[in-house]
């Protein structure tokens, strides 16, 4: 007679949620911790050093909570254990991961979950990005560091913006495609002197931070914008280039088919822009191709921008991920730049100052 195996118990939600605010606290507290040393030191190096650290002592912790709890997680599908396995174990790779493969999830409530704590903790490594300095306009990222491991082209990004939004000086800055409006963004800038403007297509999928007489949103077309002519000091424009003229339904905007629409924006941003003004674009930079709501910049699509805006100074990155974050030519890597659609590794930024 042979044996038959147990049924396995129906997913104790408490269980798994009561788990998950451990190893978040955990994290936090960890994290904490090590943001008041890193006010100790100058040197970047000794900065990053201390995160590191750091997380290799969070991961032994966080290795000792699975061994109580990860017999909970038995009667999950293979790729859900693999990937709480994976949350828990390994820290330092978890974001790129959880990003890659967290859709695959059918349980809402445990998607969720998963996803509410990934934003916290990218949203963390995004300010301990800030802090250490070394992602700046005037300084080349050193792959000593291994920068931002695990962590998406946002790692680049928003270290840039933040240092040419500048938003402690007084002046206009233009947010145009809103990749600033987020709440740890906010709360890291404080009360800002610069009155912001974050500009976007859609409130559909906009969240709308409480209002102040510093920060304002205007839902409209980058590529026909009704601001004066040279109206704003400082043009942040993160990521929001190749989604123009694209399938932007999961943005709450409308379907289209015409990529090279972007350029429309261009000329509207450099129209509103002072003289004297900064204007920073970044987007995917690599190999073109086109996913249908967003494509990979190629070569042209840079001329074409430096062609637009012709009389100004240029500055130009260049960063790609292979396991971290480094700073290169403009020439992409020989073995591409991109594995999938969600998995962006060549990053472009374009500063450009009006005269």
């Amino acid at each position: 007679m042979s044996e038959s195996k147990e049924k396995p118990s129906e997913i104790n939600e408490e269980v798994l949620e009561r788990a998950i605010r451990k190893v978040h606290k955990l994290i936090l507290s960890k994290i904490k911790k090590f943001e008041h040393e890193l006010s100790l030191f100058n040197d970047p190096y000794q900065k990053y050093k201390i995160i590191q650290e750091s997380k290799d002592f969070l991961s032994k912790k966080l290795r000792q909570i699975t061994t109580k709890i990860e017999h909970k997680f038995d009667h999950l599908e293979e790729l859900e254990r693999e990937i709480v396995n994976t949350y828990i174990r390994d820290l330092r790779k978890m974001p790129s991961i959880l990003k890659r493969n967290i859709r695959k999830i059918e349980d809402k409530n445990f998607r969720k979950a998963l996803s509410n704590h990934l934003k916290v903790i990218k949203e963390k490594e995004l300010l301990i990005a800030i802090e250490s300095g070394l992602i700046s306009w005037e300084k080349l990222l050193d792959t000593k560091y291994r920068f931002g491991e695990g962590m998406d082209e946002r790692v680049i990004e928003v270290p840039l913006a933040i240092e040419v939004g500048s938003f402690s000086q007084p002046g206009k800055v233009l947010d145009a495609g809103a990749a600033l409006n987020a709440k740890y963004i906010r709360d890291y800038i404080g009360r800002p002197e610069a009155y912001i403007v974050h500009f976007t297509q859609s409130a559909q999928k906009e969240e709308v931070m409480p209002l102040d007489d510093r920060v304002s949103y205007i839902f409209g077309d980058l590529r026909d914008m009704d601001f004066k002519d040279e109206v704003f000091d400082r043009i942040i424009c993160i990521s929001t280039l190749e989604h123009i003229g694209m399938d932007n339904t999961r943005y709450g905007g409308q379907k289209e088919n015409n990529p090279n629409s972007y350029l429309n924006a261009v000329r509207e941003m450099f129209r509103v822009l002072k003289r004297g003004g900064r204007l920073l674009f970044t987007f995917p930079y690599g190999k073109p191709m086109n996913f249908g709501w967003y494509r990979i910049f190629g070569r042209s699509d840079i001329e074409h921008i430096i062609e637009i805006c012709s009389g100004c100074e240029f500055k130009e990155k260049y960063f790609y991920y292979n396991g971290f974050w480094y700073e290169a030519t403009a020439a992409p890597p020989v073995n591409g730049t991109y594995n999938d659609e969600e998995d962006i590794e060549g990053v472009a930024a374009i500063l450009i100052i009006k005269n």
